[in-house]
């Protein structure tokens, strides 16, 4: 019996073939996001944005507000951080 639906399964299959091509690892993402929107990370994921291998960190602010937060998964550069309408 699968414990996860086939999205979440599908996204983690996606992770795991990403991962090893990233230098930057989640937890150093995490951190990353952290120091541009201090808070809590609630989730990551590892994608492919324009060619490039990008993280996308979930963080919910100190105030609350959530916000997506795009990290470079080859040198840790925060790209992009806003708030996150769509939650």
């Amino acid at each position: 019996r699968r414990l996860w639906n086939s999205s979440v399964w599908r996204q983690f299959e996606k992770n795991a073939k990403l991962a090893p091509l990233a230098k930057v690892d989640r937890a150093q993402a995490e951190q990353a996001a952290l120091a541009k929107v201090p808070g809590t990370a609630t989730g990551a994921e590892l994608g492919d944005e324009n060619g490039n291998l990008v993280w996308e960190i979930d963080v919910t602010a100190k105030d609350g507000t959530q916000h997506e937060v795009k990290v470079d998964a080859g040198n840790g550069t925060v790209l992009m951080a806003q708030v996150d309408d769509q939650r």
